[in-house]
């Protein structure tokens, strides 16, 4: 215990560079979830400097340690996630393992596919990078899939939120859905709603 202390002190304090250290639980590595198996709890983050806490700290807590905490002192009733999170989010999983050990409030939690529309890039990262490369204007460029990009491109607020209803939460790890799917929603809403002139 004492020399992961001093090594605790050490991350705390600079002496390792990003993703040199990390802190883990002690974990089960005999549990049938994965996630269970020594998870990160902490890991050394020295850039960017911290935008209220500047470079004075640099050791910050993982998904798995922050996001249940958090969740519980929000008051948070639904904690809703992608698939990817549904070993992290499990009843045997670090979620509700650590709410359990705090005595902590535990919120529902529920795993949804992600949604994926043909011949579109929807993942964060890819939309990042064409921003940053130029590659588009920015993130309300009217070709990327993003809410202020389909606002710019003439769909409505309604347009959109028809076609999120249409699709609900599905749990389908599969969920491609074809873009026309959602120019439907945009035509029944400008069928409704659009006013018509004649010459």
């Amino acid at each position: 215990v004492e020399e992961n202390l001093e090594l605790l002190e050490k991350m705390r304090s600079g002496g390792y560079a990003d993703g040199e250290a990390c802190l883990r639980m002690k974990g089960d590595l005999t549990s049938d979830n994965p996630a269970m198996w020594d998870p990160v709890f902490y890991r050394v983050k020295h850039s960017p400097p911290h935008p209220r806490t500047g470079s004075d700290w640099c050791v910050y807590p993982s998904y798995d340690l922050s996001h249940c905490i958090v969740d519980s002192i929000e008051g948070i009733t639904h904690s809703c996630c992608t698939h990817e999170f549904a070993s992290r989010q499990a009843a045997d999983g670090p979620y509700y393992w650590i709410l359990n050990k705090l005595g902590r409030y535990k919120p529902v939690t529920f795993e949804y596919a992600r949604l994926s529309l043909t011949n579109t890039p929807m993942s964060k990262r890819v939309l990042s990078t064409l921003v940053a490369s130029g590659g588009v204007e920015s993130w309300s460029d009217p070709r990327m899939p993003t809410l202020r990009g389909l606002r710019r491109r003439g769909y409505s607020p309604s347009a959109v939120h028809a076609f999120t209803s249409l699709l609900g939460a599905s749990s389908s790890l599969s969920s491609e859905v074809p873009l026309h799917t959602l120019e439907h929603c945009a035509r029944e809403d400008l069928d409704a709603n659009a006013r018509r002139r004649f010459a």
